[in-house]
C-alpha cells in the first residue's frame, strides 16, 4: 500500500475507536446477511450503521469486479481458497 492509503486507513480507524465501533465485528454482522439472513435480522441489523445507497453501488461495483476476476483465474469446477 502506498502511503497515502495507508493514511487514510489508519484515519478510519482512529474515527471508528472514537466512535466505540468495531469494524471487524460489523465487518462479520454484514456478511451474516447473506450467510444467515434470519439471524442478522432478528439480532444484528439494529444495531449496525446503515449503508449509504453510494455506498452499497460501490459494494455492488467491487463484488462484480472480485466475481469477474475469480471466473477468469479459476479454473472451472475449482472454488478458490
Amino acid at each position: 500500500m502506498d502511503d497515502a492509503t495507508l493514511r487514510h486507513y489508519e484515519e478510519d480507524l482512529k474515527n471508528a475507536s472514537e466512535a466505540d465501533r468495531n469494524l471487524i465485528m460489523e465487518k462479520y454482522a454484514y456478511m451474516m446477511k447473506f450467510t444467515d439472513r434470519d439471524y442478522y435480522e432478528k439480532n444484528l441489523k439494529a444495531h449496525l450503521p446503515v449503508i449509504s445507497s453510494e455506498k452499497a453501488e460501490l459494494i455492488k461495483i467491487i463484488s462484480s469486479i472480485m466475481l469477474r476476476s475469480e471466473k477468469e483465474f479459476c479454473p472451472k469446477g475449482k472454488a478458490p481458497h
